[in-house]
């Protein structure tokens, strides 16, 4: 049996992990912005078919901004990592493999192309 895979692409400008912030009444919470991209992702990889991975995964990215240089690619991979918990993988902390790279902007078409893959990890 193969191993299990999931690619997708999610449309629309990457948006990098915001900072926790801090309510009034000390409750930390995580930015707006953040949180609907992650949602964003989320539904991408549910329309892929995404189906949990159990065991350790291969995480890659390919990140096209409109314009090069528009985010910390780190935070967007962390972002994406932390859209994916529950979708493509029970947790995080499976990624034992994570690539990410920033292609040649484009304006008309900035994205994440995302690939998921259960790995043989020892």
């Amino acid at each position: 049996m193969g191993m299990t895979t999931c690619h997708f692409s999610v449309p629309g400008a990457p948006v990098p992990k915001g900072r926790p912030r801090f309510s009034r009444r000390g409750r930390v919470y995580t930015p707006k912005r953040t949180k609907d991209y992650e949602e964003h992702v989320a539904w991408c990889a549910v329309a892929a078919r995404a189906r949990i991975i159990e065991g350790p995964v291969s995480l890659e990215l390919d990140v096209v901004f409109k314009r090069a240089g528009q985010a910390d690619l780190d935070n967007v991979a962390k972002a994406v990592a932390d859209a994916l918990h529950g979708v493509c993988y029970a947790n995080d902390r499976q990624i034992k493999r994570l690539l990410a790279q920033e292609l040649l902007p484009d304006k008309t078409n900035p994205r994440v192309d995302v690939r998921v893959e259960e790995i043989a990890w020892n």
